[in-house]
């Protein structure tokens, strides 16, 4: 063979062997993705999904705890207030038994004239009763005007009287303002509670998506 038949030869050599390159090339870039990368690039949209559901329910658990905690500083006020009032209620209810006792000085022997004069004030009142001419209460008064006809006396008893039902209304309102301070507040850590395992919740779920997504992409790198 001559050296223009060799050279020919090898030409034709190179020829061939470029043509088979550039087909396992072309071959390479027209091959469908690898199973393995299809694989993990789904799980990665599926954590992130997941990631993406657990964040807003933390927020929307947040936003809720939030708002019974304000509640229950609210109802710690209500609260603290009705234990306020009820304080000066309690006082006041005290002073006016104080002055009550008071203005009744210790009595002195009651003469016989009074006693009998009370006594037949007693009976006019009965006998006009049984007549209807009286009702019950406009006895009772009758009775108690005649036993003490002092009118100082019945402005402190009144008073004393007003001030009682103040300081037991200022009681119960107090009661129900700390019974709905102990729901709120209970009502609230529990929110709380959930707010925050859900918050840690939704953080393991986004690192998980993105350990996967990081799989997913060097896979498709190595590819």
């Amino acid at each position: 063979m001559t050296g223009a038949g060799i050279w020919g030869l090898l030409l034709a050599s190179c020829f061939v062997l470029l043509a088979l390159l550039a087909l396992a090339a072309l071959s390479v870039r027209s091959a469908p993705d690898h199973p393995d990368s299809r694989v993990l690039r789904a799980d990665a949209d599926e954590l992130e999904a997941e990631a993406d559901t657990i964040a807003a329910a933390a927020a929307d658990a947040r936003a809720a705890a939030d708002l019974a905690r304000d509640r229950a500083t609210a109802a710690d006020q209500a609260r603290d207030a009705a234990w306020q009032r009820q304080e000066t209620a309690g006082r006041a209810y005290h002073q006016a038994v104080r002055v009550a006792r008071q203005s009744r000085p210790a009595p002195a022997p009651a003469p016989v004239v009074p006693a009998q004069h009370e006594r037949d004030v007693s009976r006019a009142a009965l006998t006009a009763y049984r007549r209807g001419d009286l009702s019950v209460q406009q006895l009772r008064e009758v009775w108690r005007r005649a036993s003490d006809p002092n009118p100082s006396h019945d402005e402190a008893d009144r008073a004393v009287d007003q001030h009682r039902m103040r300081d037991r209304a200022a009681r119960r309102e107090y009661d129900a303002s700390a019974a709905v301070a102990r729901r709120a507040g209970e009502t609230a850590r529990i929110a709380e509670t959930a707010a925050e395992a859900l918050a840690q919740e939704a953080a393991a779920a986004a690192v998980d998506a993105a350990e996967a997504r990081y799989a997913a992409d060097r896979s498709q790198r190595r590819r």
